[in-house]
């Protein structure tokens, strides 16, 4: 069975890996735990303006910091808005941050990583020098520094967890290319007479996509955390849309006598980012060769 594997043509190869790796991803339980949880706040993040029972901006001081009934089943914040409303509203907030911030830190990180790995030298240096300067900085204080430097707006944190993100994906990148520029194939490429560009396009870039893939789920949920730390401090998503960082910053000063106000918003960015961060990891273990 390995011969007439190893006989196979390129594409058969790829096309059992990629089974053998849906097969471990299916069987790892804390995988589909985690899966469900992501779909779970896809489905809300998408749809969610038909599936809120209640105008989430819309106060109603009649109904002011009112517990969990069969009405309101989470309770009603400090003006009255329904908080499962403003929790499903929420969702779209996060995990468009964690979505949008991670594809800028793939594409802005790998096109660095891979120009760093690829082209050597003087470029190298420099690109790895201020790669490590940005990783010697906490992440979430880089985000800090730039969300307030671009002004306070969803667009703006995402764009500044994104960039404090990138040299993660620099560094991914950059080892990647290393490893794989010095294997026969991208050599006998080089030999053809193929342009740089095509070589990386074909031969370089699709084969350090996996990795680059985990990374990107964990960010995610990176992501959603410093999202809500932004929106926490002011930095992020501003009033009335409604961001669980946000709700909160709003609920910190009713703790005791409305304790659900912190509770679901902060049980929700949890449980989001337990979901990315097991997805991830079961990833790694699918696409890992070195896991057989």
């Amino acid at each position: 069975m390995t011969l007439a594997l190893e006989q196979a043509p390129v594409e058969v190869l790829a096309a059992t890996k990629r089974r053998g790796a849906l097969g471990k991803l299916l069987a790892n339980k804390a995988a589909l735990f985690g899966l469900f949880i992501v779909v779970t706040c896809l489905f809300c993040a998408v749809f969610a303006y038909w599936i809120m029972p209640y105008d989430p901006i819309k106060p109603n001081y009649a109904l002011v910091r009112k517990p969990a009934s069969a009405l309101h089943w989470l309770g009603t914040d400090e003006l009255g808005r329904d908080i499962l409303s403003r929790m499903i509203l929420g969702a779209r907030t996060s995990l468009s941050a964690g979505f949008v911030s991670a594809g800028i830190a793939v594409f802005l990180g790998s096109f660095f990583g891979v120009l760093a790995g690829y082209m050597g030298g003087a470029v190298d240096v420099i690109i790895s020098r201020v790669a490590d300067a940005l990783l010697a900085t906490p992440f979430l204080i880089v985000a800090i520094v730039l969300a307030t430097f671009l002004g306070p707006s969803l667009i703006n944190a995402m764009i500044a967890i994104g960039l404090a993100a990138a040299p993660v994906f620099t560094r991914l990148a950059r080892s990647q290319v290393l490893d794989i520029k010095a294997t026969d194939y991208v050599e006998s490429a080089r030999a053809l007479g193929f342009k740089d560009w095509r070589i990386i396009i074909h031969h370089i870039v699709p084969n350090i996509a996996a990795p680059l893939i985990v990374q990107a789920t964990l960010t995610m949920a990176q992501a959603i955390t410093a999202e809500a730390s932004l929106s926490f401090l002011g930095l992020g998503e501003q009033p009335p849309i409604p961001s669980w960082g946000a709700m909160l910053n709003s609920a910190k000063s009713y703790l005791t006598q409305a304790p659900g106000m912190s509770l679901w918003p902060g049980l929700a960015i949890f449980l989001s980012v337990l979901g990315f961060n097991l997805v991830g990891d079961a990833l790694r273990d699918a696409l890992d060769p070195r896991q057989e």
